[in-house]
């Protein structure tokens, strides 16, 4: 069947043309529009098809671009006809059809679509796309204060949000369905998981669902948050539209998503205090879990020996106003502060007692082992000491005990407690005279005036206070009563020591490990009793701490006054930034109504306690062994012996990074609500 291509040309008026008809002859005039938008296009590559070979058509273009097929040879019949485009990718929405007869004129309006000619993942403006597989750094709002900290080129890399574009071939509203295609290696979550975080549901949440897009009259769409891919790492995304036709396009390029975590060092100003030179080996673990670190420029802070949990708010407080003056401040809650401390030991309150010792004026100083060391420098290690007298003194040894009692500093507690008497009862005798007063005055004074009133609150204020005092008394008076009946019992009472007491012996690697107590001068009468001193002392030694209310960890760089190696700070920072992001999960898969940190189904080499404070990873031992914490202490010296395959394990181990299922557990993490305060 002939067909004719007409001729182009670009309208400057839409004029309404009358087409004269010859004898036999027929015409059909067609206008063509974008569709949607109103708009007379060029009528180039329209023709029309007729169904009789021995009919023709001509057709010529005005203007305008309104196309003319003039019909001949008809000859008393009729023909069909279609009036439709060449242009593949310019398409009649609905090709025109019919039947012409002689001398008809028809004036046709035909609505041109188009093919879908692109989807683009936008890189910083609605043109720019990315050229190549790119990061997508989902931790991190869309912050522009982020943008040059982080090493991002622009806000579209940062958020789970993505913004696509999509082009047609020519001007008009078309539609598309857009969908979003995951990788066939991205984690997988459990429903339980998605219930307790619903940001581990992308946005369609069931990948199958598409977006219905409309564009507008030029052709395009901007497509800025439809589409939310997942907060873990290492997850692949690309994205296909489909036109109303069934062609389909895909974006050149993917998504890889990524987190972007900003580190902290904070150097102790000591020169014994030695952190790593590089911190780039923490890499090596978090970055094929999707985790990227941007290590910011150290600063130091006054040296702390024997670090330990308590003395990190004072820390902070001094460290406040340094972060305030570096880049940190504007990527809370994404950094991690790490604090390289000397030694990192617990600071513990112990007790070294002795049962039935013979104290009297002559004995010999009484030696204990510390349970805790104390450091030979500490001048603040020593609480408190007392000698509890438990047996009687015999009746031989008695006779003129309470004469001596009576000048003991013990005898002397109950004149103590008098003493305190005294100033509480003249300050109940001031209220009781005051608050008369009160009263005298209030008398004479008009209810509602404001004399009347502020008396009224004065007097309010010593009757809260007089009931206190009044309690304070008969406490005292209590204690006086008891002592009283110690002193009867013939029963030395408690004998309170001080430091001047106490000797600190054996000295080792800079520690005392035992101790000396001299009761001679504080013993009248031989007695048995228990000797009890609480101490202030230093718990061993540890790799480092994970703080729970601050994201913050803190380091130890030496270990027993030996300095630990490169590798080994690393690996505990590695093990205590685990702690952070999360590790190991606590909740049960079944438990889905818990929220918050621990949001992920706790994994099969999970375990708490057995020594170790928090939850870690027991990966490397037997499942199934109730003891293969006591098993790996006491075999780890031994060639045969159980090793941990986890650097989560309660003791750090070396050269051993994540297993399987912690680093798939960092990998899943959800990291755009900081760290775990947990």
């Amino acid at each position: 069947m002939p067909s004719i291509k007409a001729i182009s040309g670009v309208p400057d008026e839409i004029e309404v043309t009358k087409i004269p008809c010859s004898d036999k002859t027929a015409t059909i005039v067609v206008t063509a529009y974008y569709i949607g938008t109103g708009t007379v296009i060029n009528g180039a590559g329209i023709f029309c098809t007729l169904n009789d070979s021995e009919v023709t058509a001509t057709a010529t273009t005005d203007k305008h671009g309104i196309v003319t097929f003039t019909i001949g040879e008809l000859d008393g019949k009729s023909a069909n006809y279609t009036i439709t485009t060449r242009d593949a990718k310019r398409i009649c929405t609905e090709p025109t059809s019919g039947i012409v007869n002689e001398e008809d004129e028809k004036h046709l309006k035909l609505e041109l679509g188009s093919t879908i000619k692109s989807i683009r993942i936008l890189d910083g403006d609605d043109d720019s796309d990315i050229t190549k597989q790119t990061a997508q750094y989902v931790n991190l709002p869309k912050d522009k204060l982020l943008l040059e900290l982080a090493s991002v080129g622009n806000i579209d890399r940062l958020s789970t949000t993505v913004r696509l574009r999509i082009d047609f071939e020519y001007p008009g509203v078309q539609k598309a369905s857009v969908m979003m295609v995951a990788g066939k290696d991205n984690v997988a979550y459990t429903e339980n998981e998605k219930k307790r975080n619903p940001n581990y549901k992308t946005l369609p949440a069931d990948l199958n669902d598409t977006v219905i897009v409309a564009t507008g009259d030029e052709g395009f769409a901007i497509i800025p948050d439809q589409f939310r891919v997942s907060p873990a790492g290492n997850d692949l995304f690309h994205f296909v539209a489909t036109d109303q036709q069934g062609e389909s396009v895909i974006t050149a390029n993917k998504l890889v998503t990524r987190r972007r975590v900003f580190l902290q060092p904070v150097l102790m100003d000591n020169e014994i205090v030695q952190m790593p030179e590089s911190l780039q080996g923490i890499d090596s673990e978090y970055g094929p879990q999707g985790v990227d670190f941007t290590i910011l420029k150290p600063i130091k802070t006054p040296y702390i020996q024997d670090f330990y949990d308590e003395k990190l708010d004072t820390l902070w407080q001094n460290l406040t106003e340094q972060l305030e003056s570096t880049q940190i401040i504007t990527a809370v809650p994404h950094t991690i502060v790490v604090i390289f401390a000397d030694n990192l030991a617990s600071r513990v309150e112990s007790f070294a007692i002795k049962v039935s010792v013979t104290a009297s004026s002559t004995m010999e100083p009484v030696k204990f082992a510390l349970e805790n060391r104390i450091r030979v420098n500490d001048d603040d290690w020593f609480k408190a000491g007392e000698f509890e007298p438990t047996d009687k003194v015999d009746e031989e040894e008695g006779e003129g005990i309470d004469e001596e009692l009576q000048e003991h500093p013990a005898y002397k507690e109950i004149d103590l407690r008098g003493e305190k008497k005294l100033p509480i009862e003249e300050r109940m005798n001031e209220i009781k005279e005051e608050i008369s007063n009160l009263q005298m005055e209030m008398r004479d004074l008009d209810s509602e005036s404001s004399e009347y009133k502020s008396r009224a609150i004065r007097q309010k204020e010593l009757m809260k206070e007089y009931p206190l005092l009044e309690e304070q008394v008969k406490e005292l008076d209590n204690e006086i009563e008891e002592f009283y009946k110690i002193m009867e019992s013939n029963i030395p009472p408690p004998i309170r020591f001080n430091v001047d007491g106490c000797i600190l012996t054996d000295e080792k690697k800079g520690f005392y490990t035992r101790i000396k107590v001299d009761l001679s001068n504080y013993i009248i009468k031989a007695v048995k009793g228990i000797i009890k001193i609480t101490y202030y002392g230093i718990d061993g030694s540890r790799g480092g701490f994970a703080h729970p209310r601050k994201n913050v960890v803190v380091i130890s760089t030496r270990t027993n006054e030996e300095q630990r190696s490169e590798e080994g700070q690393i690996e505990v920072i590695v093990h205590e930034i685990g702690h952070k992001v999360g590790l190991v999960p606590k909740c049960k898969p079944e438990n889905s109504t818990k929220s918050g940190t621990h949001d992920l189904d706790r994994h099969e080499n999970q375990f708490e306690g057995s020594g170790y404070n928090g939850s870690h990873c027991c990966a490397g031992f037997d499942q199934g062994n109730d003891s293969y914490v006591t098993h790996y202490q006491q075999e780890r010296k031994k060639e045969n012996g159980q090793k941990p395959a986890c650097v989560m394990f309660g003791q750090t181990p070396t050269n051993c990074g994540f297993c399987k299922h912690c680093g798939a557990a960092v990998r899943k993490k959800d990291l755009s609500g900081g760290f775990s305060t947990e």
